[in-house]
């Protein structure tokens, strides 16, 4: 039985890599951090989870937050996921890690969570409000959301092999 859900999850998978929506959105990878300067706050939101959930950034304030905007059809996602709950594991007590699917119905996000093993909160249907405000023109999207609600680093593309040091040197 447990195979035969397995290989149902897996198929689900592979349907959604195979039924990619042709959109605009591309897969770009160029990883820049933010550059210092002015402050860029995080504009707030409001997103259901995959759960049924509401989850509100404003109530995340005192905490560092990484938003990672993302689709399960892009070919590193399920490297970037297992390594952002890798990060999020290793600083649950400081850093809430947020996964903001772009496009994909709640069953395709579930199944994928399930294969990859992600524990982190998955929020559904951003509108394109959302995707601008926060310079989404291109998936994965990362952000790091400092306590105050400032932006402290954002990544365009695939994660950086040496993310989570570059991450851990800001939470420091």
């Amino acid at each position: 039985m447990v195979r035969f859900c397995f290989a149902i999850t897996l198929l689900l998978l592979c349907t959604a890599c195979a039924a990619a929506p042709d959109s605009q959105i591309q897969v770009q990878p160029s990883a820049t951090p933010l550059p210092a300067g002015e402050p860029l706050p995080a504009p707030d939101f409001t997103l259901a989870s995959l759960d049924g959930q509401m989850v509100h950034l404003a109530d995340l304030r005192d905490r560092w937050v990484i938003l990672t905007f993302w689709a399960s059809w892009l070919d590193t996602v399920i490297y970037d996921m297992s390594d952002l709950q890798q990060f999020a594991d290793a600083h649950a007590d400081r850093v809430t890690v947020l996964g903001i699917n772009v496009g994909e119905d709640a069953e395709i996000v579930r199944a994928f969570a399930t294969v990859v093993d992600v524990h982190f909160p998955l929020l559904l249907n951003p509108d394109e409000t959302l995707l601008s405000n926060y310079f989404v023109t291109s998936l994965p999207v990362t952000l790091m959301i400092a306590p105050s609600g400032n932006i402290v680093y954002r990544q365009f593309g695939p994660l950086d092999p040496d993310f989570a040091t570059q991450l851990t040197g800001i939470l420091n």
